[in-house]
């Protein structure tokens, strides 16, 4: 009998610093480790198979993968995070997708339509 093949949800973050600190990849990835062993343990982190899989500095986007069946979960440990090794920031989801490729083609059209929007090109 084959093995089923895990299938996990990629989540496209955006990190909003209160003021203008450094942000990077250790940073964000710690804060959101902590959170999760804050709340649902070392088997909880297991479970999640949480990987940081790509960070964008300059437009303060990151891409995260967790298990499926912990995505609830992930959201709730994302939600609870305030700052990021002491300095004061927020970070929202701005979508979930079952492919890395779709949130790549999301990440490109969020942001021609930002600079559209605001009349930079």
């Amino acid at each position: 009998m084959p093995i089923r093949r895990e299938s996990f949800r990629y989540l496209l973050l955006k990190i909003i610093p209160k003021d203008n600190i450094e942000l990077d990849k250790e940073k964000l990835h710690s804060a959101l480790l902590n959170s999760i062993l804050t709340l649902f343990g070392e088997m909880g982190l297991v479970e999640s198979k949480f990987k940081l899989l790509i960070f964008a500095q300059e437009k303060n986007l990151a891409i995260a993968r967790c298990a499926k069946n912990f995505l609830n979960n992930f959201r709730a440990a994302i939600a609870l995070i305030t700052n990021l090794n002491s300095e004061p920031a927020l970070i929202f989801i701005v979508r979930v997708s079952g492919t890395i490729k779709s949130i790549k083609k999301q990440v490109l059209s969020y942001y021609s339509f930002n600079k559209n929007k605001n009349g930079n090109q």
